[in-house]
């Protein structure tokens, strides 16, 4: 199975607010893929958290969108994880 993520949050169940589809599946079936989280607070979580597994799955800290170019991300102070 190969995936990609967006929006990948910190990567695991423990930290996702609404839970988290693709850690478990990914740790048990060995898939291959990409996670992609343009909060950089949050992607450092998520890389150390898929480090154990960087040969198989790509952390990248960016955003997606419809167009190319630079874009503001609005992060909340109060919860900026």
């Amino acid at each position: 199975m190969t995936f990609v993520q967006v929006g990948a949050n910190c990567g695991t169940y423990e930290c996702a607010v609404c839970g988290e589809p693709i850690w478990a599946d990914q740790k048990k079936f060995q898939w291959r893929g990409v996670v992609v989280e343009p909060s950089p607070a949050t992607f450092r979580l998520l890389a150390r958290n898929y480090a154990n597994a960087s040969e198989r799955v790509s952390a990248v800290n960016a955003a997606v969108c419809g167009a190319d170019g630079p874009a503001t991300l609005y992060v909340d102070a109060a919860h900026p994880t």
